[in-house]
């Protein structure tokens, strides 16, 4: 929270605590009014001293407001309770050196199962590695095992059926979520390209382009940018002859312009939009611009680190900006396979 907000926090806790006071205080002085015992001398102290608490009791409560930002106006009344900030443990997650021996069991379980292996047996091998542990850490060697299986995966960046299907066993099984997993589902999608497969892919809203026959989806790309060739023409050079006075402010010149036409070429957004890959054509569709390539027009397609520069027949080279540079170019490279 900001230093404004907590000001902000405190202006309103302090006044709202100062009202309530008050009342309180008005309450008190009627009763004190009342008794016919005490004199006036003695109310003018008594008046001082409820004053003087009831600004230095808003003032505490103003400064916890500021100092706490997650307490409720309940929380904070309650002025003698100290509620203590929440700690997280990171290392809860890191495998502990008698929980290796566990690990390494399970690791090599995975490693020796095949796609003719049941996969009941595996969970019943991986249940035996953990018969010793503690439950409470369990969860956390399996979550480690996943993790280092599925990173040792995708090192040539696809995903075959068999660890596909090791890893989706586990997750199913022990309840991990691996749908957020970017990386392992842009590896299966790849997998599924390659092998000639559509792959399962969920597309949110209406594409605006109309499929062609066998036309099929192989990816969607957001918040890409087109960048196009542009050409400028500017001339450089000198002039030449000479000016002269025929009146006040007035001057007739008899120069004469000599300049050599310079093109100039520029690379320049002119979209930002969605790129889609089919089995038959790449697709850009933008506010400003939008268009259709067939993939058996294209001549090249070349990555760099951040784009992908596309070179048809006769026509400048186009060049997409897209966030996964070597997926996008392994799927442009493949698409054709998926019948």
């Amino acid at each position: 929270m900001g230093v404004i907000k907590r000001l902000i926090k405190f202006f309103i806790v302090f006044f709202i605590s100062w009202t309530i006071l008050d009342l309180i205080t008005i309450v008190i002085f009627e009763l004190v009014k009342l008794s016919e015992h005490v004199g006036e001398e003695v109310f003018s102290i008594i008046v001082g001293i409820t004053g003087l608490i009831e600004i230095i009791f808003s003032v505490i409560l103003g400064i916890r407001a500021y100092k706490y930002n997650t307490l409720s106006l309940k929380q904070i009344l309650k002025i003698n309770q100290i509620i203590p900030p929440v700690t997280i443990n990171k290392k809860e997650n890191k495998l502990k050196k008698d929980e290796i021996p566990t690990y390494n069991c399970i690791y090599e379980k995975l490693e020796q199962y095949n796609n003719e292996d049941n996969e009941n047996n595996l969970i019943k091998d991986i249940n035996n590695c953990l018969e010793s542990m503690d439950e409470s850490r369990k969860l956390v060697i399996i979550q480690n095992v996943l993790k280092n299986y599925i990173n040792k995966s995708l090192e040539d960046g696809l995903l075959d059926e068999k660890e596909e299907k090791v890893i989706t066993t586990i997750a199913e099984h022990f309840k991990i979520d691996i749908e957020k997993l970017e990386k392992l589902q842009k590896a299966k999608i790849l997998y599924e390209v390659l092998n000639g497969k559509e792959p399962s892919i969920n597309i949110s809203g209406n594409l605006p382009i109309l499929l062609g026959k066998k036309e099929k989806i192989i990816f969607v790309f957001s918040n890409v940018s087109l960048i196009e060739e542009k050409k400028q023409i500017k001339y450089k050079g000198n002039s030449g002859g000479f000016s002269f006075r025929i009146a006040k402010g007035v001057y007739y010149s008899t120069r004469s312009y000599k300049g050599e036409r310079v093109e100039i070429k520029k690379n320049e957004i002119v979209g930002i939009g969605l790129l889609v890959i089919t089995n038959k054509n790449l697709y850009f569709i933008s506010q400003n611009k939008s268009l259709k390539i067939p993939l058996n027009k294209i001549i090249s397609v070349m990555p760099s680190d951040n784009a992908l520069i596309i070179t048809q027949n006769n026509k400048k080279p186009i060049i997409f900006v897209v966030n996964d540079i070597w997926f996008a170019y392994n799927l442009l490279m493949n698409a054709q396979n998926v019948e």
